[in-house]
């Protein structure tokens, strides 16, 4: 529900009170993905969170790393 994608090592959230696997998230979504292409046809795909972490903009990498999100969600079939 909130992939919370950026290019760097893990760390922590903003607060410091959660553990953020930046670069795993990728991944997660593309087995998320994967799994929606092989189910039922969708109608729809919700995001109910940061598709980038906020640290992409700091590193100057807010845009590599949304382009990076869209082509691990590009095969999904529904709008």
């Amino acid at each position: 529900a909130d992939v919370q994608y950026c290019d760097k090592e893990d760390g922590w959230n903003f607060s410091k009170t959660e553990q953020r696997a930046y670069r795993g998230s990728l991944e997660c979504l593309r087995k998320a993905v994967k799994y929606w292409e092989q189910g039922p046809k969708l109608t729809f795909v919700a995001q109910l969170g940061d598709l980038i972490d906020g640290n992409c903009f700091g590193l100057g990498i807010t845009e590599e790393c949304m382009k990076r999100v869209e082509g691990v969600m590009k095969p999904i079939s529904s709008p």
